[in-house]
């Protein structure tokens, strides 16, 4: 299968958490006073592949675990050349084969290493080897301390809690320009004994283990005493690209035809939300409503597989994220576009990378000319891929493109997504 996109999309991800004691009549007794950052596990990276993001994030847990989340390399050095990583000098880390507290080694298979001067690069760790390690991608980065982040963990170390119960007014979605902040907002159970807690987290799941989408240890515990309960408050905030129309060559075997002489063109996000029946909203991103609930079809993440890819006639320019789209149903010969549903293929665990591709037949189309390309909302009698809040990604060709009736179209669309480590 071809994996060289026509059409690219990227989502950030970052988590936020503050904690609170609540008194036995529902009252915030103690607040933390400022959000804190979290670290998105691997676990969580991967559910992306088949849940929406805000469908990773439905369960809180606390636990009384105390190990680390990262572990500095003060004193210690090393470099990357090739997908090879060398201990070069030692200090708190002189063999990463170590067991520090809670865990069975320093570095473990997906564990991530950011080298701590500016501009560096992430690479996981594939083996390990008490002072080589092997990591992904190859590289060559200078020598310099670093910092193991352990996001290899599936899980809290004790877990002991996990609830669902959110709290009344305290959930919800936002939109600042292409980021997004989803929140909800967790009672746990009342103690019947005092307790101290000292990690939290989410999850995708109401029950189980192993299933931790994001892992929090607690900079100071938190005391509750029995007939309290603690009280956690998490936000992911999801950023989308491109938001502004950037060049790409769009690669469609048999392209260029004469006259034109390239496939360059631009894309961009159009569309976030569109008309749903009789006056409702169909939203392109996951969001959370007041009572907790996910919403919205996710077809600008990853995981969809509902979104229809369509090709066009029209001209019409690109408008910026979040706008209503151009109508792309109809171009200068009067007849408009082809559409049919992407499918998801290529993604393996711990890439963060994910294809879809779908293929037209250009007599569907009606009419000779490619002008542009993208994807959208099935075809319904509210919406479709290419209205104008139906039409989610546009490729915008700088040249008209020629196939006949005779000629199948296939396209392919990648998306990637990364964490911020904090």
């Amino acid at each position: 299968m071809n994996t060289k996109p026509d059409g690219e999309l990227h989502v950030g991800l970052q988590g936020f958490y503050k904690t609170a004691i609540v008194d036995s009549n529902d009252q915030v007794i103690w607040e933390q006073p400022d959000w804190k950052k979290n670290l998105i596990l691997n676990n969580g990276m991967d559910q992306l592949s088949t849940s929406s993001i805000c469908a990773c994030f439905i369960a809180a847990i606390g636990g009384f675990g105390t190990r680390q989340n990262k572990f500095g390399s003060s004193g210690s050095f090393a470099d990357v050349q090739g997908t090879i990583l060398n201990l070069t000098s030692s200090g708190d880390i002189t063999d990463f084969t170590a067991a520090p507290s809670g865990y069975s080694a320093y570095a473990q298979v997906g564990d991530v290493i950011k080298f701590d001067y500016s501009g560096s690069p992430e690479v996981t760790v594939v083996t390990v080897n008490p002072t080589i390690l092997t990591v992904s991608p190859s590289g060559s980065f200078a020598t310099g301390s670093f910092t193991i982040w352990k996001t290899s963990q599936t899980g809290l170390q004790q877990e002991v809690k996990r609830t669902t119960t959110y709290v009344a007014g305290a959930n919800g979605s936002t939109r600042n320009d292409n980021i997004f902040t989803h929140q909800r907002t967790w009672d746990f159970s009342a103690e019947t004994a005092s307790v101290t807690y000292n990690e939290v987290g989410t999850s995708w799941s109401a029950t189980g283990n192993n299933n931790t989408f994001a892992r929090v240890l607690l900079d100071s515990p938190i005391s509750i005493t029995s007939g309290q309960k603690m009280r956690l408050y998490y936000q992911i905030l999801s950023s989308y690209n491109p938001k502004t129309p950037v060049s790409l060559s769009a690669i469609v075997s048999g392209w260029p035809v004469s006259p034109s002489v390239n496939t360059s063109g631009s894309q961009c996000i159009q569309a976030i939300s569109g008309a749903f029946g009789l006056g409702g909203i169909v939203y392109h991103v996951s969001l959370v409503n007041a009572n907790g609930t996910t919403i919205g079809t996710g077809i600008l993440e990853a995981y969809s597989n509902i979104s229809h890819a369509y090709i066009s006639n029209s001209s019409a320019a690109l408008t910026l994220f979040g706008s209503a789209s151009a109508d792309r149903s109809a171009g200068g010969s009067g007849v408009g576009y082809g559409s049919a549903v992407l499918t998801k293929f290529g993604w393996v665990p711990g890439s963060n990378v994910i294809y879809k591709t779908a293929t037209l037949t250009e007599s569907s189309l009606g009419s000779s000319t490619v002008r542009s390309m993208g994807f959208g909302y099935p075809p319904a009698s509210y919406e479709t891929p290419v209205a104008p809040g139906g039409c989610t990604f546009t490729v915008l060709l700088d040249q008209n493109q020629t196939k006949t009736n005779t000629e199948t179209f296939t396209v392919v669309y990648k998306w990637t997504w990364s964490r911020t480590l904090s």
